[in-house]
């Protein structure tokens, strides 16, 4: 959501009105971060994929030793 605002002697907030929709609503307030300029929002949306698999190797270390 985003509202204009006139600064004078008092504030005044103008109307509300909606952005975008991300599509689905976010549980949290923390699913979303705004630039540092405003201009644009990143959105952790879920992803209707199937998992995929992750390989994780210990000692890898130990193979670079000769």
């Amino acid at each position: 959501m985003a509202v204009d605002v006139k600064a004078g002697a008092a504030l005044e907030p103008g109307v509300p009105r909606k952005l975008f929709s991300p599509g689905f609503r976010p549980a949290l307030s923390d699913h979303y971060a705004v630039t540092a300029d405003g201009q644009r929002f990143l959105v952790l949306a879920p992803v209707d994929t199937a998992p995929t698999t992750m390989t994780v190797v210990l000692n890898w270390t130990a193979g670079l030793k000769k």
